[in-house]
């Protein structure tokens, strides 16, 4: 789990959480896991929402150059 956490996370910080997650007990472990997974794929989505928006307006700037 740290290497994924790691691409949406500071290495340190993603370590400390690990190390966290190991020093709970196993239903603890699994509860912060889900959550974690939940807020980085909400965060995920808005990155993912960003960049759709980003490449609707280089869209539109394109058909608007093309027109003139």
């Amino acid at each position: 789990m740290t290497k994924k956490l790691s691409i949406y996370l500071e290495e340190d910080l993603a370590a400390r959480i690990e190390a966290a997650a190991s020093e709970a007990g196993r239903n603890q472990q699994q509860v912060v896991r889900e959550v974690l997974q939940y807020f980085l794929d909400a965060w995920l989505a808005g990155e993912r929402a960003k960049l759709e928006g980003f490449r609707q307006m280089v869209g539109q700037m394109e058909v608007r150059g093309k027109k003139r």
